[in-house]
């Protein structure tokens, strides 16, 4: 499947006339996708394209489909029928097929204008430039928009049109970019991914392993669940499948009450829980060959709202006065105490933002 966007709808509805005959495309193999489209038609196209079983094939859109989208599922082609003047948009529109999750190598194409005029030629010369930033920044810095400096997509297309009305040179232009570009080593540019951090020596693991009383997030919820099926009153039903890593979970009238406020289709009367990611990843492939496109099998995280559930419900098995001990045996060395902080970092209206044990 290919995308081909472009800036004007009047362009857009030049190919979306004339490219289709052109590549012997049949109806229904075609479609647009653009800002004067409802919010729904803008979503059942995007469905249409990541669908296995539809026919669409070619995708026309302006930059309202550059962002927040995903078109990479069953494509990484795209083509740039008009360059943009801003590398904002650039990562933008490369982002909807060059994203987590491509399993592919993205073709990205630019198509210029090749012109004898050496006005014309400059001009197309800077936009040339631009290409060869977005391509440079995607091999070092990873944000493009640092060689203008202003993050802003209109600022920096106006930046782009003063340098054409100026008769500025490209060889000018370029040196103008090279020289927004960040400190190497200026913090707040590390920060903020403008640039690269020098590479430390490596000495140890750069990662930290919290502690904690259960090796997943599976095991957890099946430790909470065996937990709350001694209370009698709480009609709780669940089935393990440790061969599969799959919970089967039939949600209590109580979580049902939550589920409420999210997207109808996780609302079930039986869940399919999982931390497998490679399973998790199957499903979502297999789900886009369907109508739905949601997944059955649900991925068991510490956000998923059944987590948040469980959490709460034992927590409410302590009674007031009362409080959870943990027996840490052989973990302080003679002589030595530990006092366990709490940190907390409220709002003006008292609100906690962050809290935070310590000891």
């Amino acid at each position: 499947r290919l995308v081909i966007f472009t800036e004007r709808i009047e362009t857009l509805r030049f190919l979306h006339e004339h490219l289709p005959p052109l590549l012997k495309l049949k109806d229904g193999q075609t479609t647009m996708l653009h800002g004067g489209m409802g919010d729904t038609e803008q979503q059942q196209v995007v469905e249409d394209f990541g669908r296995d079983e539809s026919p669409l094939r070619l995708l026309l859109a302006s930059d309202v489909a550059s962002e927040g989208i995903n078109l990479h599922y069953l494509c990484h082609r795209m083509i740039h029928f008009d360059i943009p003047w801003s590398l904002m948009v650039f990562q933008q529109r490369n982002g909807r097929i060059d994203r987590y999750g491509q399993e592919r190598e993205p073709r990205i194409a630019y198509l210029m204008t090749e012109s004898d005029n050496g006005t014309i030629k400059g001009d197309t010369r800077i936009l040339e430039l631009l290409i060869d930033k977005d391509q440079e920044a995607v091999r070092s810095i990873g944000d493009p928009s640092a060689f203008m400096g202003v993050y802003d997509e209109t600022e920096e297309e106006r930046l782009t049109a003063k340098a054409m009305e100026d008769n500025l040179s490209p060889e000018a232009f370029e040196k103008r970019l090279e020289n927004n570009l960040p400190e190497a080593n200026d913090p707040l540019s590390i920060l903020l991914g403008l640039a690269e951090a020098p590479l430390p020596t490596p000495t140890e693991s750069p990662t930290a392993t919290m502690p904690t009383l259960f090796s997943d997030d599976y095991s957890y919820l099946l430790a909470g669940l065996r937990t709350l099926r001694q209370d009698r009153d709480l009609d709780l039903h669940f089935e393990e499948q440790p061969d599969e890593r799959i919970v089967e979970f039939t949600p209590p009238k109580d979580l049902k009450m939550r589920l409420r406020a999210l997207p109808r289709e996780i609302r079930s009367e039986l869940m399919l829980l999982t931390d497998d990611k490679r399973r998790i990843q199957q499903e979502i492939a297999r789900a886009r060959t369907e109508e739905t496109a949601w997944p059955r099998l649900h991925y068991l995280w510490q956000q998923h709202p059944v987590l948040s559930w469980l959490e709460d419900k034992l927590l409410a098995r302590f009674g007031r006065h009362e409080a959870p001990v943990l027996h840490l045996g052989g973990v302080l060395k003679p002589k030595e105490s530990i006092f366990l902080l709490s940190g907390l970092i409220p709002n003006r209206k008292g609100h906690p933002l962050i809290q935070h044990w310590f000891g």
